[in-house]
């Protein structure tokens, strides 16, 4: 006896040709018609969120603390350095104490990264475009804490650039894609 490639029952359906088929496939109607209620809610839902959520665009850099005075010096990429006039926040997390609460500030000054400011700064020489920016620490966020009374405290910066709905983003990254906006 010769084995065949396929198995008989296909051998079978594919010799009826195009035939009505009956049996082949059997769903229960009520399991398609919750899916199809259950995925109509879930887009639903996510086109909703999409409409109502917002979502921050950030910036982050790294940063030294002096506690003494009151200010930081942090290192920011070049290209945010247009959308740093209208940042709504700025938070900096000292790295020496163990991710305790993160302290607010204010820029007080905004310059190309050269290197000896960035030297005289505390931090290293960037490898790429950067820009670095100076403030002074408010305080700790949420909690009333000490500020550290040292000097060269290591943290990391994160300024809150601009807050945006999510189908908006999603809208421009969709104009991005194909095109839409650009001169010719």
């Amino acid at each position: 006896m010769t084995e065949s490639l396929f198995r008989q029952e296909a051998v079978e359906f594919h010799a009826r040709g195009r035939e009505a088929v009956s049996g082949v496939l059997r769903l229960d109607p009520r399991w398609l018609r919750r899916s199809y209620w259950l995925t109509l809610a879930v887009v639903i839902a996510g086109l909703a969120l999409g409409v109502v959520a917002r979502t921050d665009a950030t910036t982050t850099g790294p940063a030294v603390v002096d506690g003494r005075a009151g200010t930081f010096a942090a290192l920011l990429p070049a290209t945010v350095a247009s959308q740093l006039e209208d940042a709504r926040s700025l938070r900096l997390r000292i790295a020496e104490r163990g991710g305790g609460p993160p302290w607010s500030g204010v820029l007080t000054r905004v310059q190309p990264a050269e290197p000896a400011p960035v030297r005289r700064a505390g931090l290293d020489q960037p490898r790429e475009p950067a820009m670095l920016v100076t403030g002074r620490l408010l305080g700790a966020v949420g909690r009333s804490a000490p500020l550290p009374g040292q000097a060269g405290l290591d943290g990391r910066v994160t300024i809150v650039l601009r807050s945006e709905r999510i189908a908006s983003v999603f809208g421009d990254r969709l104009r991005g894609m194909f095109g839409a906006g650009e001169e010719p």
